[in-house]
């Protein structure tokens, strides 16, 4: 797993966060919602993105990833955004732009 930036180097904006996970083909996995306003409003290429909630633990957010990575992956593969809300996950099958 990468963070898409050399250690030691400032935070990048998260269209270059975004632009680096499109160019290596990765799906990206998040806590930003602003990450949906460059997919969808923005129309920026992605290889999508998975938004997970802040409000858990690290341990939990782990767990909650992995088991949405197993029931999603079909929608991943489609490179769907995938969000995991307090009540389920929601899939927009907004078509990715490669």
């Amino acid at each position: 797993m990468s963070n898409g930036w050399p250690i030691g180097n400032k935070t990048p904006a998260d269209s270059s966060i975004l632009r680096n996970a499109h160019r290596e083909g990765r799906v990206l996995i998040t806590r930003d919602k602003d990450f949906g306003t460059l997919i969808f409003r923005d129309k920026h290429p992605h290889y999508g993105v998975l938004r997970i909630p802040g409000s858990m633990t690290y341990k939990e957010q782990a767990e909650i990833v992995l088991q949405t990575v197993r029931l999603y992956a079909e929608a991943l593969e489609r490179c769907c955004p995938v969000t995991i809300e307090t009540d389920g996950v929601r899939v927009s099958e907004e078509p990715a732009r490669h």
